[in-house]
C-alpha cells in the first residue's frame, strides 16, 4: 500500500515497543524502517510505496503512566533527582537547551542528566577495564556510542517530534536537507543570539574576502541591522538563474561559510563549517539564517575527525597507570581537552534531525563524569557553546574558551555514582515506557 501519514506511525510504533530494552535497539533497523525515518527527517510527504503500516494500539500494552513518586524504588527516585541536579548544572552553567531562550523545560533538564549519568557509569566501566580487553571487537566502544546515549533519553522531551541520526539514514548529505537556525526574521533580531552578531558578520567578511570600510565596522546588538544590510545590498549574488539584468533585492541572496581547521591534518585542510545567508525583500527587511549542510566529502571529512579524536582518547586512556577516575589532574588533563575537540567536530557536523546542542553538552558532561569528574564555574551572560562552536574556526580555541570558563574537577559523590558497584541506569530504566515514565515527575517538587 501507499501510506499518508503524519505521526500516527510513529505513536503505533513506539506503543508497541514500549516494552522492548533499548540496549543495542535500532528504531530504524527494527520496524520504522529508512524510508520512512527519511522523509520524517526531512519533512516529506509520506508517499512510500508497499510500506506495512505498524500494528494498532494493542489493549494488553498499557499507556504510559505516571507511578506515585512513593511507588517508586528507592534507587530510581535517587537516580532520577541525580539526574535532575546534574541537568540543572548543565543549564545554570550556561547550556541553553531548545528554542527557548529563558524558560526551562525540566523534561529537557532531567534527560539531559540522566543521559549523562549513564554515559559517566558506561565510560568510567569502559575506561576502567585493561587495555588489551578493548582489542575485541565486541568490547569496543565507538564515539558514537556515548552520543547515541544521550540520543535516547533526548528523543522523548517531545514524543511527537522524535530525534534521529541523520548520518545513517543518508539525510544529512542531502542537498535539500540543512540544520537551520532563523536569527534575523523580518528585520526582528532574537536576543538569545545578539552576541553573536559580529561574528557573524566577521564570517562574511572573510568568506567575502572583504578589505573596505565594510571591515573596520564594529557590530553591536544597535547597528547589527544596518551594516548586514548595507553589506548584503552591495555584496549579494542573484540565485534565480533566469534573471540576467536588474535582478529584483527578492532574488538575491549573501552567502558565506566558515572554514573549520582539521585536527588530523594538524591544521594543513580546511572543512566546511556553517552556512550563513541573508536576503530581504524590498521593503528592506532582512532574513539571516545560520545552516549546517553538508556534502558526502564533509560528511566524511567530520567522520574522519571524530574518528581520529576517538582513537587519540584511547591512547590516552592507555597511558594511564591507574583508572581514570584515580588518575591525577595532569594525567587527565589530555583527554579533558580531547573531549572538548571531539564536541566541537560532532556540532559543526550536527549529524541528529534535533536536540543537538543537547545531546552534544550531555554528551560531553557525561564523558567527564565517566573521568570521575564534574564542573563548575559558568558561560558569561550571552555566550552558548553550540553556538561558540559553531563560529570558531579553530578547535584548539573553542577548546581554550571552554576551560576558561568551566572547571573539570574530580567528585567522590560523582565517583560514587558511577562506581562498578553503584545502581546502573540501564538496569533502572532499561525500556522505552521507563524512560518515558522517569520524564514525568514534578522534579523540582519531589526532588527537594
Amino acid at each position: 500500500m501507499m501510506l499518508f501519514v503524519d505521526c500516527t506511525e510513529w505513536c503505533r510504533f513506539l506503543h508497541s515497543h514500549l516494552d522492548q530494552p533499548t540496549r543495542e535497539f535500532s528504531v530504524v533497523a527494527k520496524g520504522l524502517g529508512r524510508e520512512f525515518v527519511q522523509r520524517w527527517v526531512m519533512r516529506m510527504d509520506f508517499h512510500i510505496q508497499n510500506y506495512t503500516e505498524q500494528p494498532g494500539l494493542e489493549p494488553h500494552i498499557n499507556d504510559v503512566v505516571r507511578t506515585s513518586w512513593d511507588d517508586l524504588s528507592a534507587e530510581k527516585r535517587r537516580l532520577i533527582c541525580e539526574g535532575y541536579k546534574f541537568g540543572s548544572r548543565i543549564y545554570e552553567q550556561g547550556a541553553r537547551f531548545g528554542n527557548s531562550y529563558n524558560s526551562v523545560n525540566r523534561r529537557v533538564l532531567v534527560a539531559s542528566g540522566m543521559a549523562s549519568l549513564e554515559i559517566g557509569q558506561m565510560m568510567s566501566e569502559y575506561w576502567s577495564q585493561p587495555a588489551a580487553s578493548h582489542k575485541n571487537k565486541d568490547n569496543r566502544i565507538s564515539w558514537r556510542k556515548p552520543f547515541n546515549v544521550a540520543l535516547k533519553w533526548l528523543r522523548f522531551v517531545e514524543t511527537f517530534t522524535p530525534t534521529f541520526w541523520t548520518d545513517k539514514i543518508q539525510v544529512l548529505d542531502k542537498p535539500n536537507y540543512s540544520y537551520n537556525i532563523v536569527v534575523i526574521n523580518q528585520n526582528q533580531t532574537k536576543y538569545r543570539y545578539e552576541h553573536y552578531f559580529p561574528h557573524f558578520y566577521k564570517v562574511f567578511i572573510d568568506h567575502l574576502k572583504i578589505d573596505s570600510d565594510h571591515r573596520k565596522v564594529r557590530i553591536n546588538s544597535t547597528n547589527a541591522l544596518d551594516n548586514l544590510y548595507a553589506l548584503h545590498k552591495e555584496y549579494s549574488i542573484c540565485v534565480n538563474t533566469q534573471i540576467v539584468d536588474n535582478c529584483p533585492m527578492d532574488d538575491k541572496m549573501t552567502l558565506a561559510r566558515n572554514e573549520i581547521q582539521s585536527k588530523k591534518s594538524k591544521g594543513e585542510k580546511i572543512i566546511k563549517g556553517l552556512k550563513l545567508s541573508l536576503n530581504s525583500n524590498r521593503d528592506k527587511r532582512l532574513n539571516m539564517t545560520v545552516e549546517l549542510s553538508h556534502d558526502k566529502a564533509t560528511v566524511k571529512d567530520y567522520h574522519a575527525e571524530l574518528e581520529y579524536i576517538w582513537k587519540k582518547i584511547e591512547e590516552e586512556r592507555k597511558k594511564l597507570t591507574e583508572t581514570p577516575t584515580s588518575a591525577s589532574v595532569n594525567a587527565i588533563d589530555p583527554i579533558i581537552n580531547l573531549i572538548i575537540t571531539m564536541v566541537f567536530y560532532f556540532v559543526n557536523l550536527m549529524p541528529v534531525s534535533g536536540s543537538g546542542p543537547e545531546i552534544a553538552y550531555s554528551t560531553m558532561i557525561g564523558l567527564f563524569l565517566g573521568l570521575g569528574r564534574e564542573t563548575t564555574g559558568s558561560l558569561p551572560k550571552g555566550r552558548e557553546l553550540f553556538l561558540e562552536a559553531l563560529i570558531h574556526p579553530d578547535p584548539d580555541k573553542f577548546r581554550s574558551l571552554v576551560r576558561s570558563w568551566l572547571t573539570v574537577k574530580y567528585s567522590r559523590s560523582v565517583h560514587n555514582l558511577i562506581a562498578t558497584d553503584s545502581t546502573r541506569v540501564t538496569d533502572m530504566f532499561s525500556t522505552y515506557r521507563h524512560i518515558m515514565e522517569a520524564l514525568l515527575y514534578d522534579v523540582e517538587e519531589v526532588c527537594k
